[in-house]
């Protein structure tokens, strides 16, 4: 008999097995049979759909066999639920009611598998096989999940390679380490991401390891997808026969960054200058060849050595400004100090010292120090490191006198998308066009001729992308001994304040735009209601007087309306949606007064679009064509035409105007068969001062314009087939 789990010791290749039947004898003779077929099979029962949902909920749950026709919740409807949340899970339907019907239901529902009850005990054999096969396939491909899960999260590049050395899969860090996609590098040969002579060494070194059932580690040179080459680090192992596991580690900025230290290294030991550093107890932890030559000694005997500078600062403070700097409570010590030094005599020294600040951490602290044999000479030089380092939070870059770099900072590189050694050599013109490179030589030449060293001009900078970004160079002159050497320039991105002022400039001349109307358009109205008020007051037909000032007050008020439609920021689109054209258009035609206007909604399409904006875009248009339709009897729209922002609140009867909304290729158009627009004023007929009505305020479709390009589609005006007019919408997005 089916049990529920004890707290006993749990085989590792258990199966729960969980048998929901409204029939509890029939489910305890299953589950014995059941048990009884495989060892690996524990059973639960459960008489209901509900408390099998609750027991799934619970969760261990391996595989679920299910009766078909149970009161309360069919075995169709528990599938259903279980899907919801477990579309893998093994869910086998077993029921006496078996029919094509049936089994259909249940396979459209999402089982995996349809088995009838049958007399006698073989189909118990049959089930136990069913449920075990499935488990173990089920078990499998969430393993796999499981795995491809782990691969996808890896930092590192992860591929797997078949036995004939072609990749069956790789993680997006592996593919972007290559700079390609997955799908792309799926099913090629391993020797396509390495030169020729690489791929032969690793044949050589790593495959006899390989072959032994070992593993190998090792540095190649790999080639991207784009032709460049890069340093990796890369880990292969043996798939039990089956392939090989491949780990790869871009190492070409660890590479670069080893290149870069010894050539600073170098660079440091020629300089002409004393350059050390200092560990904690002001010993000379490391010290330039210069430094050694000034003591006349050698590096060897001088790291390790206790420094004098460090043990007089230590005595001559009434405090100790080394621990100060160690401390973080100095960003530097600088002055003078005079002493006897071997073949120099008697010799005064500029020295500096800052902070050596290692992950984070202060472990030291980094001293220059020069003779001051020539004063000019080492203020131009403390100029120049000044400047780099005033610029070291920004993109930086030195240009000789011809324009080309002669140094530049990784912030530059990483903003521009090339590597520094692509740029270092290069002539500026690789990022900047002619007219701003002519801009920068204007600018120096009259550095160069004034009395400033520095000044600041605009520029674009192309990425290796093609992106254009928008800067402000900081340009200083490098110049030694009174010879122009060149420049140093500090960048900014300067984009999103130039969006931001050309945003303001927007919205400045939109509300002087609605400064202008509201001032020349409300007035006129407004006077008109004063003097028929006026009027009435003297008793002269006062009933005919107070129309005309109603009158006058209610298209002030549609004045307003439209007003406040564009002052809402028609140009923002914040909530789009699939909107059914035809459903927008009937709704519109709902809240519209339209006389006798007939409508022909030609079209099926969903667009993307924000609904309520789309809606005051219609029924700007709707109540357009009303007013500008054949000539008719003219009647008073209802109040809320203002509250939807209509062009105007008069609708026309009589002759009817026969409005139609149909598709096109990447958009949509409404059109009527009206009087249509003279060609002459085709070209204004979206400014907010254009209207042939004496009644129209004008801004309908400067609205329509307004939502349209928030949006952004285009919108156009023309002649319809019938003679009358047609707004078309193009480059509509369907959803």
């Amino acid at each position: 008999m089916g049990t529920p789990l004890t707290d006993g010791a749990i085989r590792l290749d258990e199966i729960s097995l969980l048998h929901v039947d409204d029939d509890p004898s029939f489910a305890d003779l299953a589950s014995t049979f059941l048990e009884r077929e495989d060892g690996r099979l524990s059973v639960e029962t459960a008489g209901s759909v509900a408390v099998g949902l609750e027991r799934v909920a619970e969760g261990g749950v391996d595989c679920i066999v299910s009766n078909y026709d149970m009161p309360g919740q069919s075995g169709i409807e528990f599938l259903e639920t279980v899907r919801e949340d477990h579309p893998n899970l093994p869910f086998i339907v077993f029921t006496g009611k078996g029919s094509e019907t049936v089994a259909s239901e249940a396979f459209s529902a999402g089982a995996t598998d349809y088995l009838q009850k049958e007399r006698g005990t073989d189909q118990y054999t049959l089930l136990a096989n069913k449920v075990t096969n499935y488990v173990e396939k089920y078990r499998t491909e969430r393993e796999m999940r499981r795995r491809a899960r782990a691969m996808e999260a890896a930092n590192e590049g992860i591929a797997l390679l078949d036995e004939d050395g072609r990749y069956v899969s790789v993680n997006e860090a592996y593919a972007d380490i290559c700079r390609t996609t997955p799908e792309e590098i799926a099913g090629t040969h391993w020797t396509s991401t390495l030169p020729d002579d690489e791929a032969e060494r690793l044949r050589a070194e790593a495959f006899p390891e390989l072959a032994e059932g070992s593993s190998w580690t090792g540095e190649a040179t790999g080639v991207r997808a784009d032709g460049s080459t890069y340093s990796k680090r890369i880990s292969l192992a043996a798939l039990d026969g089956e392939g090989h596991v491949c780990v790869v580690r871009d190492i070409t900025e660890r590479r670069r960054r080893e290149r870069e230290r010894r050539r600073y290294e170098h660079m440091v030991n020629s300089m002409r200058e004393s350059v050390c550093v200092y560990d904690e107890e002001g010993r000379f932890e490391l010290v330039n060849d210069y430094l050694a030559e000034f003591y006349g000694t050698t590096k060897a005997d001088l790291e390790g050595e206790r420094s004098t500078l460090i043990q007089r600062l230590r005595e001559e403070a009434d405090s100790d400004p080394f621990q100060a700097l160690l401390d973080g409570e100095r960003d530097e010590i600088r002055g003078e100090i005079g002493g006897e030094f071997p073949g120099h005599g008697h010799t005064l020294l500029d020295y500096r010292l800052t902070p050596l600040t290692v992950g984070g951490s202060v472990e030291g602290a980094v001293g220059v120090a020069r003779a001051v044999t020539d004063r000019k000479q080492r203020q131009q030089q403390l100029r120049r490191y000044e400047r780099i380092v005033e610029a070291s939070g920004d993109p930086v870059y030195r240009l000789d006198t011809d324009g080309r770099f002669t140094f530049v900072n990784d912030r530059l590189a990483d903003r521009t998308g090339y590597d520094r050694a692509d740029l270092e050599g290069e002539h500026v013109s690789m990022l900047m066009n002619e007219a701003d490179i002519e801009r920068g030589r204007r600018l120096i030449r009259s550095l160069l001729t004034g009395d400033d060293d520095r000044g600041t001009f605009e520029m674009d900078i192309v990425t290796a992308d093609g992106e254009t970004i928008t800067c402000e160079s900081h340009v200083a002159l490098v110049v030694t001994d009174g010879e122009f050497e060149g420049t140093v320039g500090i960048i900014r991105d300067i984009t999103e304040r130039k969006r931001r002022a050309k945003e303001l400039e927007r919205k400045n001349d939109r509300l002087e735009r609605f400064t202008s109307l509201v001032s020349h358009d409300l007035r006129n109205p407004l006077n008109v209601a004063q003097g028929r008020l006026e009027l009435a007051r003297t008793g002269d037909d006062p009933d005919a007087n107070l129309d005309d000032a109603a009158h006058a007050l209610g298209r002030c008020q549609r004045l307003v309306g439209d007003l406040l439609s564009l002052a809402r920021e028609g140009d923002r689109i914040d909530d789009p949606d699939a909107v059914t054209l035809r459903t927008a258009v009937e709704n519109c035609w709902r809240h519209v007064e339209t006389g006798e206007a007939t409508l022909a909604v030609e079209t099926e399409s969903t667009v993307v679009a924000d609904r309520s904006r789309l809606q005051q875009l219609l029924e700007n248009l709707v109540r357009n064509s009303v007013e500008h339709g054949p000539t008719g009897t003219q009647s008073q729209a209802p109040e809320d035409a203002v509250e939807h922002g209509s062009t105007d609140t008069q609708t026309q009867s009589g002759d009817a105007v026969m409005i139609t909304v149909g598709d096109l290729p990447d958009g949509f158009y409404v059109a009527d068969d009206g009087p249509g627009i003279p060609d002459a004023d085709r070209g204004r007929v979206f400014d907010s001062d254009y209207s042939t009505s004496d009644e129209g305020t004008g801004f309908g479709l400067s609205i329509v314009r307004e939502i349209a390009e928030g949006h952004g589609w285009s919108v156009a005006v023309d002649e319809s087939d019938d003679g009358g007019t047609r707004i078309e919408f193009t480059g509509v997005d369907a959803a």
